[in-house]
């Protein structure tokens, strides 16, 4: 089985939480990770994706790092939220959570 891994970093301007998370994330650079397998080589290349994992790290004196599986579909509906402008003076500031109802739905029309 042939995997390709693929790394970028993305950014939240607010506090987020992604379900199974027991506190919000504060905001700041995150590194997402994805893990995809070649379906069947061919002359057009596919891939699925295996995993997407996202790399937490808290510096508390020394640098801890944990890495969680997550839903790139939650992920994606996250930070469009985060992207998205406060809509009263109550949000500015406050955690964005993030739930996906469906299984395989798109958040806000995004694609992966």
């Amino acid at each position: 089985m042939t995997v390709r891994k693929t790394s970028k970093t993305v950014t939240f301007t607010h506090p987020f939480i992604l379900s199974g998370a027991r506190e919000p994330h504060p905001a700041g650079t995150y590194t997402v990770e994805t893990d995809e397998e070649l379906l069947q080589p061919s002359s057009l290349p596919a891939y699925r994706r295996i995993a997407t994992l996202l790399r937490l790290e808290r510096n508390t004196g020394t640098v801890l790092t944990q890495i969680v599986e997550t839903n790139p579909v939650e992920l994606a509906g996250a930070l469009a939220r985060d992207a998205q402008p406060a809509r009263n003076s109550a949000a500015t500031g406050s955690q964005r959570s993030c739930r996906v109802s469906e299984k395989g739905a798109w958040p806000d029309g995004l694609l992966p």
